[in-house]
């Protein structure tokens, strides 16, 4: 077993995100892992790749559709944002572009959590550009950011951006704070 004193962000193998999901289906006990490490620094995650191998089997496939979904769902947020702004053939083009990034794609390749904290890290601004529909934005933006703490814990990093990204809308007049509460 790892450290428990290691940072959990340094963690690429895509083995140590899965095993207590691979070990719960195959062996009907997650616990196998005494110090259940992946299972407390992505619990959202784990329990996903546990549905897709109790869905499709234990296998790299599955543990990968994870990931790849994640980058889908971020390609279509990026899509409708960009488009509002840009244009339909320019945002198709943007995207293409962005998903057609060697480092995105290998990220996809493996079954680790980075991929959809950042669907969850971009739904956060995704569901802020969509704050004409009222409070149910500003709820799916809150969600967005809990779920990406919950699919890894180093989320928490993002809040200090997160505070100067909102205090600059608040200074340029594009937010209240009667909006943040």
């Amino acid at each position: 077993d790892p450290s428990p004193v290691k940072r959990w962000g340094d963690y690429g193998d895509e083995g140590y995100w899965i095993n207590e999901a691979r070990t719960n289906v195959l062996f009907d006990n997650y616990n196998i892992d005494d110090l259940n490490m992946s299972t407390f620094a992505s619990p959202f995650f784990y329990l996903l790749t546990n549905f897709s191998f109790k869905l499709f089997g234990v296998s790299f496939f599955s543990a990968r559709l994870i990931p790849i979904f994640s980058l889908w769902i971020i390609l279509v947020m990026m899509y409708s944002t960009l488009k509002q702004y840009i244009g339909e053939n320019k945002s198709l083009f943007s995207i293409f572009i962005f998903g057609s990034l060697h480092e995105l794609i290998m990220y996809c390749k493996w079954a680790t959590p980075i991929i959809t904290e950042s669907a969850f890290l971009f739904g956060i601004l995704f569901f802020y550009s969509k704050r004409k529909l009222g409070n149910i934005s500003k709820l799916f933006s809150g969600l967005s950011f809990s779920l990406a703490v919950l699919t890894k814990i180093t989320s928490f990093l993002f809040i200090p951006s997160l505070i100067i990204f909102f205090l600059i809308e608040l200074q340029l007049g594009k937010m209240k704070i009667k909006d943040m509460i």
